[in-house]
């Protein structure tokens, strides 16, 4: 019997919204997607006419909108704790990022529970895929705060190029590049990559229905 199933991608530039889709269990699969520093006017759905968007923009025309949510911090790390526990960062004192090289104890605050961890008290399988942002040491880690599995990297300005993703964390690692047409379609490339990765961890573990 397969379980609900719960990710939450922290990172990915190119995608934000959700879906709900219900299960034999009666409750609905989540799959929340974070645009990491995307502007309101990357999307078409938002008029955007050099980038095409025509998936996200399909969920808008068949979906819900919902046109007046706005995230509670303007960077990284807060916006996410934000999300993470839905409260405000400044609550528990997480209201600023981290340097190139924070200290070992930084971190999304011991003291919270993170919606991970309450989708998983209710009998979801959760994993997540993409940047963390919420501390590298191991009891701030995404296997520590809710979600039984996860692909990506700990830290931030990490780059999307094949070959410079780190897998469940490791070193920031971050690459520079002219916006030649050679360039533009690397990066291409590399988005499409990390998107079929992203694709194929999400496939194996919804289809794991041995786990509760």
């Amino acid at each position: 019997m397969r379980s609900p199933f719960s990710a939450v991608l922290c990172g990915l530039a190119i995608v934000s919204g959700l879906y709900m889709a219900e299960t034999s269990h009666g409750k609905p699969n989540i799959l929340v997607i974070v645009g990491d520093d995307m502007g309101y006017g990357d999307i078409g759905v938002h008029g955007c006419k050099d980038i095409p968007t025509p998936h996200i923009d399909s969920m808008a025309k068949n979906g819900v909108r919902c046109t007046n949510g706005y995230v509670s911090g303007p960077y990284c790390s807060p916006t996410r704790a934000g999300l993470m526990t839905g409260r405000y960062q400044q609550r528990f004192g997480h209201e600023f990022n981290p340097g190139p090289m924070p200290d070992p104890g930084f971190g999304l605050p011991l003291t919270e529970t993170t919606l991970a961890q309450r989708l998983k008290d209710a009998g979801y399988t959760t994993g997540m895929v993409g940047k963390w942002h919420l501390g590298d040491e191991r009891p701030f880690q995404p296997m520590s705060r809710g979600f039984q599995s996860f692909y990506g990297f700990l830290g931030g300005a990490h780059s999307y190029f094949p070959g410079n993703t780190a897998i469940a964390g490791g070193s920031q690692a971050g690459i520079a590049r002219e916006l030649t047409d050679e360039g533009v379609a690397t990066a291409q490339g590399g988005l499409r990559w990390y998107a079929s990765t992203v694709a194929a961890v999400l496939r194996s573990a919804e289809l794991d229905g041995q786990k509760p």
